[in-house]
C-alpha cells in the first residue's frame, strides 16, 4: 500500500479503490496486524536481528536483493514495526542508501544483476518513487506515530500496538495531516538535496551529492 503512495498509483489493485485519505486511514491498522503477529509469536528480536543482517550485506548482496521480495522496501516497512524512534533516526540514512542502490540496480537492469553495471548517478526522477516511499515511512514515525511512549527500543513494538489500538480518533486527524504533507513536501522533491532538506539532519549525509556518487 504505500508503494502506491510512493509511485503515485491507483490504489484499486490492493483495497479494492478509494482515494489517497481513505487508505491512508488504513494505514495504521495493517501495520497493527504486522504487530500482533511478532509480539504474539515472540520474534521482534530476531526481525531485529534480520533488519540487522540486511543493513550490514555485502556490496554483492545490496544488489542481487534489489530483487528479492524481501528487500529495501520491505525492511524499511519492517523497521515501523521494531525500531523505535531513536533507532530510526540513526538507522534511516542506511535505508536512504540502500533505497538509492535499489533504484539505480532497478533501473539499469529490471530483470535482475548481482553487479552494477554502471555506477554514474541518473536522473532525479530514477530514485524519486523509492525515496518518497522512505519519507512516508519517515512521516509515519515523525507525524502519526510521534506521540508513542516508549522509554526503551525493545518495548517499542508493544508500545506501538497499544497506541495504535487506543487512539482511532487521532489517527484519522494526523493520517491527513500526513497525507498534506507527504503531496505537498515529499512529492514535490525535485532533487536528491531536495529530499533531505525535508528529511532533516541524517547521520552520514552532509553533502547529498557526494553522498549519492559514493552510495553507487
Amino acid at each position: 500500500l504505500l508503494s502506491r503512495f510512493a509511485f503515485e498509483r491507483s490504489f484499486s489493485e490492493d483495497s479494492g479503490g478509494g482515494g489517497p485519505q481513505s487508505n491512508m486511514h488504513l494505514i495504521p491498522y495493517l501495520l497493527h496486524m504486522v504487530l500482533y503477529v511478532i509480539n504474539t509469536t515472540r520474534c521482534v528480536a530476531r526481525e531485529e536481528k534480520n533488519l540487522s543482517n540486511f543493513l550490514e550485506m555485502s556490496p554483492e548482496r545490496q544488489v542481487e536483493n534489489c530483487f528479492e521480495s524481501e528487500g529495501p522496501c520491505y525492511w524499511a516497512t519492517m523497521a515501523l514495526a521494531v525500531w523505535s524512534h531513536n533507532r530510526w533516526q540513526y538507522g534511516r540514512a542506511s535505508l536512504v542508501r540502500r533505497m538509492l542502490i535499489l533504484a539505480h540496480a532497478r533501473h539499469l537492469s529490471p530483470q535482475g544483476c548481482s553487479t552494477l553495471p554502471d555506477m554514474v548517478p541518473r536522473e532525479f526522477a530514477v530514485y524519486r518513487p523509492y525515496l518518497c516511499f522512505l519519507g512516508m515511512v519517515d512521516g509515519l514515525y515523525n507525524i502519526m506515530f510521534k506521540k508513542v511512549a516508549c522509554s526503551t527500543d525493545d518495548g517499542w513494538s508493544v508500545a506501538l500496538a497499544d497506541y495504535i489500538r487506543h487512539n482511532d480518533q487521532l489517527h484519522l486527524e494526523l493520517g491527513d495531516k500526513l497525507l498534506r504533507t507527504f503531496e505537498e513536501q515529499v512529492l514535490t522533491c525535485q532533487s536528491f538535496r531536495e529530499f533531505c532538506d525535508y528529511m532533516g539532519p541524517m547521520w552520514e549525509i552532509d553533502n547529498p551529492d557526494a553522498f549519492l556518487h559514493e552510495a553507487l
